[in-house]
């Protein structure tokens, strides 16, 4: 939760523009395991986009891992300048996110092929990456419209920096495309629980 609240508590104060969305976002949670699985969609959704455009290339096995093979090497284009440093830090962070995000999906395409939907820790982590990206881009773009309106945003910078350090925790925690040790744990204790119920 307070990845999504660059303002912390303030973001609930009805001054804010935002406020009614933050309330929202908590009332409309659906909990019990729900909301989790929810989480994989936006992965499954562009690594079936991706997959369309496979199907259209045939079984054509070269063209197939080329296409893929340039999916993970394609440049970005990220034209955006900042003049603050800790904005400039940020920025790069959400750059080298973005390109992580695609690299997760083609290799995951790559190794997991028609059984990435069955791979829910890994898409988990995909989201997680994706979530970190929304808020320092939204941070940045708030930040950026206040100093064009003559804002004193000193405020706003530290709240960035703060958000930029978890953030990193967190590409950390995500990067893998492979399951650690504690989520084999995890799928085999489920097992368990599944089969003795």
């Amino acid at each position: 939760m307070a990845r999504f609240l660059v303002t912390g508590g303030a973001g609930y104060i009805a001054t804010q523009p935002y406020e009614k969305r933050m309330r929202d976002f908590r009332v409309t949670t659906v909990f019990e395991g729900t909301t989790e699985i929810h989480s994989m969609y936006p992965p499954l959704y562009l690594s079936r986009k991706i997959g369309k455009e496979l199907k259209a290339l045939g079984n054509n096995k070269i063209s197939r891992v080329r296409f893929l093979a340039r999916g993970l090497v394609k440049k970005l284009e990220w034209p955006t300048q900042f003049k603050k440093a800790v904005m400039t830090r940020a920025e790069r962070f959400a750059r080298h996110n973005a390109r992580l995000i695609r690299w997760m999906l083609y290799m995951g395409l790559m190794i997991h092929s028609k059984k990435m939907s069955e791979k829910e820790f890994f898409l988990s982590r995909i989201t997680n990456l994706s979530l970190d990206l929304y808020g320092i881009l939204s941070a940045l773009t708030d930040i950026d419209s206040k100093m064009l309106q003559g804002m004193d945003v000193k405020k706003e910078l530290r709240l960035l920096s703060y958000f930029l350090e978890e953030a990193k925790g967190s590409r950390k925690e995500n990067r893998r495309i492979f399951t650690n040790k504690r989520e084999s744990l995890h799928k085999k204790i489920f097992k368990d629980i599944k089969a003795s119920s």
